[in-house]
């Protein structure tokens, strides 16, 4: 699962490599001709709003099977952004698009069925490819096909006729009208029409009276369908212009009265609140989201600008607003930021202290963020939203949804780059540390603040600000917190650390406290999966070691567990090398501790394991094969029970001969290596043995020819050549 906010490039890379390359989503014959018409829609579900996929093929087919020849399958090409992985009973099953995600993932379903499925807030990150039909010969009586080009079409449309003969057709029709048709049973029709110049829904409205119709050579049932349509198609354009002409008047009546007048302000709130209602009905009706976009929304931001001192009047100036967001589509919301921005801003610099609408405003700006984040900044930034946001947080309000909005409203300004000095100069990490303080228990708040603090850490201009503020103590307090369920937050907290202590050195002294580190390690052994979590808290753990040079800190990180802990992580994350790389160099640091000592003959093995893995992993990485054989060696120059035999038993010889051989010319490998055979050959027959039979002898005969190595390293060499001389 991925957080939006301050989620790691590297962890994104990681999870993206295993995400599905095809997707599917299961609909109707009408349903397809809308989505290749005009994109998909979001719908709801048990998972909240948005577009349902899934890459299981026999789960979207059951979803279509319901619909008329047996439905049709959408496949489907997704741009997932940050994921979030939805376990059973998840608390944030419908609120998580709440808190910054794009997509949610159920591995076993939104209805536990153990079927994958995937929901997607954003309509425009689900891309069409093709149609797959549930039944070709249904579809087939339907007057409907496949094109070899994977869309869905008319029989006609496609150059078949029913008849079985070839025919070429170069009339085209609106798929808003083919649509129309295809609800009507009315599709066999198409080509009729289209020859008559009936191309569109207008068209057909306009100029097709119903006592035409009886001339069109069709049978009389399709007449039948086809005046019914018509008939239909002109009730809904008359309830339309109905609903239009009314929604005009009281925009007129808003317009018309004083903007100082108390009583005209009562009348205008009814009026808004009647509009709101309007808003609702337009949901699903092109032409009427249409005009609510291009006459009720600019109708609405007038009033809340002539009222702009009425709370009451931007309260539901603001649900109108949101009402036009939430049935809006990408290209709607879009095109809203420009003419909103500066009404929303102008309310929120007026209502400071109106904690119900700064909240709905801060919401709206927020939402429209989500969809053009630059547009968005653009106009809101120079409008004072910064100081603005932080004045609001500076509330101390308990309206949590303010302060969460306010918070990811706030993110979002600090992922554009030139925006970050600004925030730093407002106060910004002071702010966020007092939140982080104050509503600690609070997971969505805390994922955010963290969020940002990781952004911020990267800029060398405000980190000094974070250790000022306490950072590294509220963020330890913070991962002690939400232990359990807050990986993001944990994950957001060390990569700020490891950020102070790569910028701040002398910050690894407060960060090397017994109780941190074990909460790093806990966090490691409770998140397996998560690899951008083990790869920050093992940089991390490298960095305070090599700064914090005193034995206490290697006596935390031991004590802590941390052998077991990345033994464990080294196997599950085999195939990386760079975090092979530093948790080879961790361990090799506890073996030079003698750290080594107190392990007993099994967990031995469960170090050899990983380490012998590793090697044969990434058999070209020198800094691996050296730290590794580090490791080899500090357990072997501890005298543990049948140690020889395990030596045998796990090939341990042969593959040091192996890394010899690739790096003959590493001084530090082999003269590694060779110190290595010193030891575990000396007063040893079994082990002597094994080593001639692997042709140890070549290898460091080969090792004296090499001129290059340090005169150590041949030394080594020249006393492992004695050892297994003397048997």
């Amino acid at each position: 699962a991925e957080f939006r906010i301050g989620a790691s490039t590297a962890y994104s890379k990681e999870m993206h490599a295993r995400r599905p390359e095809s997707f599917y989503h299961g609909t109707s014959v009408t349903s397809m001709l809308e989505i290749q018409s005009h994109g998909f829609k979001a719908g709801t579900g048990l998972l909240g709003n948005g577009v349902y996929i899934t890459n299981v093929l026999k789960k979207a087919m059951h979803y279509a099977s319901g619909n008329p020849a047996s439905g049709i399958v959408a496949e489907v090409r997704v741009d997932l952004g940050t994921c979030k992985k939805l376990d059973p009973g998840d608390a944030m099953k419908q609120t998580w698009h709440l808190h910054g995600f794009d997509s949610a993932w159920a591995p076993n379903g939104a209805n536990d069925c153990n079927l994958s499925e995937n929901c997607i807030t954003n309509p425009k990150r689900v891309t069409f490819i093709r149609a797959i039909p549930g039944d070709t010969s249904l579809l087939k009586g339907m007057g409907m096909t496949v094109s070899p080009e994977g869309r869905l079409e008319t029989i006609s449309a496609a150059g078949n006729i029913v008849d079985g003969k070839r025919k070429h057709t170069s009339v085209s029709m609106h798929n808003d009208l083919l649509l129309l048709l295809t609800e009507y049973e009315l599709q066999y029709v198409a080509d009729q029409l289209a020859e008559h110049g009936i191309k569109n829904k207008e068209v057909l409205r306009l100029e097709l009276p119903l006592s035409q119709v009886e001339k069109l050579p069709i049978s009389y049932i399709y007449q039948m369908r086809l005046k019914r349509c018509i008939s239909d198609l002109c009730d809904t354009h008359a309830q339309n212009c109905q609903k239009m002409e009314r929604a005009r008047v009281m925009l007129m009546q808003i317009h018309s009265s004083s903007p100082n007048d108390e009583t005209e302000h009562v009348l205008k709130e009814g009026v808004c609140e009647e509009l709101r209602q309007f808003c609702d009905s337009c949901a699903g009706n092109s032409v009427l989201m249409t005009f609510l976009n291009a006459e009720v929304v600019p109708g609405a931001l007038a009033y809340m600008t002539t009222a702009a001192e009425n709370a009451r009047a931007q309260d539901v100036g603001c649900n109108v607003l949101l009402k036009c967001l939430q049935h809006n589509n990408v290209t709607q919301t879009a095109s809203m930021i420009a003419v909103t921005v500066p009404v929303l801003i102008a309310t929120m610099h007026i209502h400071t202290t109106d904690c119900k609408l700064l909240h709905k405003c801060v919401y709206l700006l927020h939402k429209q963020a989500c969809v053009d984040r630059q547009a968005l900044l653009h106009e809101a930034v120079p409008a004072g939203l910064i100081a603005l946001t932080i004045s609001q947080l500076k509330m101390k309000t308990h309206h949590i949804q303010m302060v969460l909005n306010n918070v990811l409203l706030l993110h979002d300004i600090c992922t554009i780059v030139e925006y970050r000095t600004a925030i730093a100069d407002a106060g910004c990490i002071i702010v966020m540390m007092d939140i982080l303080q104050t509503h600690m228990p609070n997971q969505c708040i805390s994922e955010g603040v963290c969020a940002c603090l990781h952004i911020m850490a990267n800029d060398r201009t405000t980190h000094h600000s974070i250790i000022h503020a306490d950072g590294v103590a509220l963020l330890q307090t913070a991962i002690m917190t939400h232990q359990a369920q807050g990986k993001r937050i944990q994950l957001n907290s060390i990569q700020v650390l490891l950020s102070l202590a790569i910028k701040t050195p002398v910050t690894c002294k407060s960060i090397a406290n017994a109780t941190l580190i074990k909460l790093i390690l806990g966090g490691m052994l409770a998140h397996p999966d998560l690899f951008v979590l083990h790869q920050t808290s093992i940089c991390l753990l490298v960095q305070i070691t090599q700064i914090c040079r005193e034995d206490g800190i290697f006596k935390h990180i031991a004590d802590a567990g941390c052998i077991s802990v990345l033994t464990a992580s080294m196997t599950k994350h085999a195939q990386q090398a760079t975090y092979q790389k530093n948790a080879c160099i961790m361990l090799a640091k506890l073996g030079e501790g003698d750290y080594f000592r107190n392990l007993d003959i099994k967990c031995v093995i469960g170090v050899l394991a990983p380490i012998m893995l590793a090697m044969k992993t990434h058999p070209t990485d020198s800094i691996i094969a050296k730290f590794a054989l580090n490791i080899l060696h500090y357990l072997c120059r501890v005298d543990f029970p049948n140690m020889h035999h395990v030596i045998v038993e796990k090939g341990v010889i042969p593959l040091v001969v192996a890394v010899m051989r690739r790096h003959i010319a590493v001084d530090t490998v082999c003269d590694t290596a060779a110190m290595l055979i010193c030891i575990i050959t000396h007063s040893n027959t079994l082990i002597q043995q094994e080593c001639r039979k692997s042709g140890v002898v070549l290898v460091l005969t080969d090792i004296l020819a090499q001129k290059n190595l340090g005169e150590a390293c041949q030394k080594k060499a020249q006393e492992c050549l004695q050892n297994l001389a003397m048997t």
